[in-house]
C-alpha cells in the first residue's frame, strides 16, 4: 500500500525584535533541505528629518536571502542609508520530506526524526474554559 500526503511540519526557528542589532540571523536548529519562511510583523519604517535636512527617510523590507543556516533581510531605503538592524519578523522552517524507514507516509515530514530541541510549535493561548453550551476560541 502506498500513501502519499505531502504533509509538512512547520518549526519556529528565531526572530528579529526591535532590540536586534543585525540584518542577519543564524538559525540554531536549521535542518538542511527545509524551506525557510520569513514572517514580518513590521515591513516599513519612517525616520524624520535629521539636522538641517528637510527630507525624511523611509525604509521597506523587500525580502530575505539564505546561505546555509544564516538568513539575511534585504531592504530598500529612500536615502540609500544602511540599516543597522532588521525589521521585526519571525523565521520558520518547513521541515523536508521523510526518507526514513518504518511506517512511511511518502512525501511527508518524518515526525520520528524531529529532535527534542526542535521547536515544532508553541502555545499561543492558555486559559481555563467552562463549557455551558458553546465556546469560541479567543
Amino acid at each position: 500500500m502506498e500513501i502519499t500526503s505531502g504533509l509538512r511540519c512547520p518549526t519556529f526557528s528565531g526572530q528579529w525584535t526591535t532590540a536586534s542589532t543585525s540584518l542577519s540571523l543564524d538559525i540554531a536548529n536549521y535542518v538542511p533541505g527545509s524551506e525557510v519562511i520569513l514572517l514580518p510583523r513590521v515591513c516599513a519604517a519612517y525616520s524624520p528629518p535629521v539636522g538641517t535636512s528637510l527630507v525624511p527617510s523611509v525604509g521597506v523590507l523587500t525580502g530575505f536571502t539564505q546561505s546555509g543556516s544564516t538568513v539575511t533581510q534585504t531592504y530598500w531605503d529612500s536615502k540609500g542609508d544602511k540599516l543597522v538592524r532588521g525589521f521585526d519578523a519571525s523565521v520558520w522552517q518547513i521541515l523536508p520530506a521523510s526518507s526514513g524507514s518504518g511506517m512511511l507516509i511518502q512525501d511527508s515530514t518524518d515526525f520520528m526524526s524531529i529532535a527534542l530541541n526542535t521547536m515544532a510549535g508553541f502555545c499561543v493561548w492558555r486559559g481555563s474554559v467552562t463549557f455551558s453550551g458553546t465556546w469560541a476560541l479567543p
